[in-house]
């Protein structure tokens, strides 16, 4: 599959148990565009795009 693919079936998995907000990240400086998802004022993760993946970093609090 591609990577498109795992991104949105990752956001749909996300989507079916926290009410997600997309926060669609442009023009960072080291990353050039990503998305943070949040849940209320939280963010839950965070996903940009590389030339071979996905960079996928989870938000985890104690």
């Amino acid at each position: 599959s591609s990577y498109k693919e795992d991104w949105y079936a990752l956001e749909q998995l996300l989507a079916q148990d926290y009410p997600l907000q997309k926060v669609i990240i442009e023009n960072s400086k080291t990353k050039g565009w990503g998305i943070n998802y949040r849940v209320n004022k939280h963010s839950l993760c965070y996903i940009h795009p590389e030339k071979n993946g996905l960079y996928i970093a989870f938000q985890i609090q104690e």
